[in-house]
Formats: C-alpha cells, sequence, structure tokens
C-alpha cells in the first residue's frame, strides 16, 4: 500500500523559487507552444504561479524562459498547488531539473484539439 500520509503530512519549509515573476514577462500558452517547438520539446519551468486576477478564475502559469509564463490548463489547478508546496519539487526548479512536455488530446464528444502537459523529471539542468 502507498505511503501518501508522510509525502502530505511533512512540513512546507518555506521554499520559494529563485526566478521572480517579471511585470514585463511575455505570455503565451500551449497552443502557440505547441505551433513552435517539437512534439516531444522538454520545456524547463523555472517557476509555478496561481494567476488569480484573470477574467476565468484561477490560472496555473509556468515561468518556462526569461521573461516567458505560459498559461497552463485549468484542469491544473489543484495539481500545481500541491506542486507549488513541494519543498523538494521546489528545489528541483531551482536546480533546472523539472519541466514538461506539451500533450494534444481531443475531449470525448467533441472534435476540438485540446493541450494539456505531461511533467518531466530531468537528470541534468535544463538551458532556460
Amino acid at each position: 500500500m502507498a505511503n501518501f500520509a508522510n509525502k502530505y503530512n511533512k512540513q512546507h519549509n518555506g521554499y520559494s523559487f529563485v526566478y521572480p515573476a517579471a511585470g514585463t514577462a511575455v505570455y503565451t500558452n500551449l497552443l502557440e507552444l505547441s505551433k513552435t517547438y517539437e512534439k516531444d520539446h522538454v520545456f524547463g519551468v523555472r517557476a509555478l504561479y496561481i494567476n488569480t486576477k484573470g477574467a476565468y478564475g484561477a490560472q496555473p502559469t509556468a515561468a518556462i524562459g526569461d521573461n516567458v509564463i505560459c498559461n497552463l490548463p485549468s484542469h491544473l489547478v489543484e495539481t500545481v498547488r500541491e506542486m507549488i508546496a513541494d519543498d523538494e519539487l521546489t528545489e528541483a526548479i531551482n536546480a533546472g531539473k523539472f519541466g514538461f512536455t506539451i500533450r494534444e488530446y481531443v475531449r470525448k464528444g467533441t472534435a476540438k484539439k485540446l493541450f494539456t502537459v505531461e511533467w518531466v523529471d530531468v537528470d541534468e539542468p535544463l538551458p532556460f
């Protein structure tokens, strides 16, 4: 049986991301990134945030480059909140050892293409 209690009972030591969100950041989304990069491109995550000032409610975002912030799908809000509170993951992000690839899917009953991310652990620090 998995031991989830230990994972979520640990104290958050207050680690934070070393990459600050810049007020002049360029915002993008997964659709635009999918048009520009190859299918299996790994985007290095520099920081994760929840934007609460948007017109459509809370929106998870990832800083992925110098002054580039990518809006993530809203179904990831709770996941990103958990990730932000995870000290080990914060350390990995600050070390450049965490990222994501873009995954395309079609929602059942529709023909609309949607995008989400597949999180990726990285052994060697990713360039930003």
